[in-house]
């Protein structure tokens, strides 16, 4: 394994990736930040409640995340929080 890029200071508490899903960028979130990743270059875009792990689904539109009780929806530049959602 060789190490592309740093994001944040971590922990990494959950990564998301997939073709064709905000032209293939990756999703990061390194401690209490999400990070969207472009060619190697990480931009935060919220900081988030929580500590453990977070769980991550997509559209082609649109990132939900589960974090720390809170939900939160990334529509390509335009990031709702909190949204409220139930188990």
């Amino acid at each position: 394994l060789v190490q592309d890029f740093t994001v944040g200071v971590g922990p990494i508490r959950g990564t998301f990736r997939q073709d064709d899903v905000f032209n293939g960028d990756e999703f990061v979130v390194s401690g209490s930040t999400l990070y969207r990743v472009t060619g190697g270059v990480a931009t935060a875009l919220i900081v988030m409640d929580g500590t453990g792990p977070v769980r991550m689904a997509a559209n082609y539109t649109e990132l939900c995340i589960a974090a720390g009780g809170e939900g939160y929806v990334y529509s390509g530049g335009v990031l709702q929080t909190p949204v409220p959602f139930s188990v």
